[in-house]
């Protein structure tokens, strides 16, 4: 009866975790996202770990999170991994377990054959390579591309002099760092079989996104691990607000202003309407959608 009476009372009241265990359960649960998870979730994940998370506010998790990663950081040097906080592909903080210590052009490391390291490596160039084509923004718009009208319109109120001149709500042109399937079935190294069981693997990994027109681009995984060799062997655009690479959201036409979407939306609301760089109106930049 005591034994009873003494698991009914634990099961009565909440255990209060250490910050050491938080953290352990935080990284499985990076691990079980396939090592990719974005911060906000780590911190809905954090709040429900917590007894009183329902007390907590969202940008309190979220830097609780930040510190946390910070210390495991610490534990996992030795091990030669890393949790990468950065920006993916929409531009949401998102943290990433990598390995720091492979210093190969591509680090996807181990299962995958020469071969099959080979073909990664050009259909980094062709994904980084479609971004120098700029096309007629027509048709259906991205999430990217909404997101970006929407900070514009924002901007709106108290910028007479956006306000004169944006009427269209929208930018002329964009440019989209994705490749097609026809285009990466392409390449000599891999047969057909092999490329279409790569691709697929590549986009569970994380390192590769599918769109829904069957477009290919670099996806979490792929940003954080090369975020070096992007900058070193390709001219990609990075973010004036956050110093990251930066594919999908708006660049300038003069290719040294970029901006995430989220990045975009801070800048135009508290920095200015025109590129730091040139002093073009924003209105004039492209999207990378």
């Amino acid at each position: 009866m005591e034994v009873d009476a003494g698991r009914e009372e634990s099961e009565g009241r909440s255990v209060q975790l250490s910050d050491e265990d938080k953290g352990k359960f935080l990284l499985q649960y990076v691990l079980s996202r396939r090592g990719v998870c974005s911060e906000r979730a780590l911190a809905k994940a954090l709040k429900a770990l917590e007894c009183d998370g329902e007390q907590l506010e969202d940008g309190e998790a979220e830097a609780q999170v930040v510190e946390m990663v910070g210390r495991l950081n610490v534990r996992l040097s030795a091990l030669d991994y890393k949790l990468v906080r950065q920006r993916d592909q929409l531009g949401a903080w998102t943290y990433a377990y990598v390995d720091v210590l492979p210093s190969e052009d591509t680090k996807l490391a181990t299962p995958l054959t020469i071969e099959e390291l080979k073909y990664v490596q050009w259909c980094v160039r062709e994904i980084v390579e479609a971004g120098q084509e700029v096309v007629e923004a027509q048709g259906t718009k991205s999430v990217v591309e909404r997101s970006v009208d929407e900070a514009l319109a924002q901007s709106r109120s108290g910028q007479d002099g956006l306000n004169a001149e944006y009427d269209s709500k929208s930018l002329r042109f964009r440019v989209s760092y994705t490749a097609g399937a026809r285009q990466l079935f392409q390449s000599d190294a891999l047969g057909p079989l092999e490329t279409e069981r790569l691709l697929t693997r590549l986009c569970q990994l994380r390192w590769l996104y599918r769109t829904s027109e069957g477009q290919f681009g670099l996806a979490t995984r792929a940003l954080a691990e090369l975020q070096e060799y992007l900058r070193t062997q390709y001219t990609v655009p990075i973010c004036t607000v956050c110093d990251e690479v930066a594919l999908r959201g708006v660049k300038c036409q003069c290719s040294e202003g970029a901006w995430h979407a989220p990045c975009f939306q801070h800048y135009v609301a508290h920095v200015s309407t025109a590129c730091a760089s040139c002093e073009r109106p924003v209105l004039e930049a492209i999207y990378m959608a």
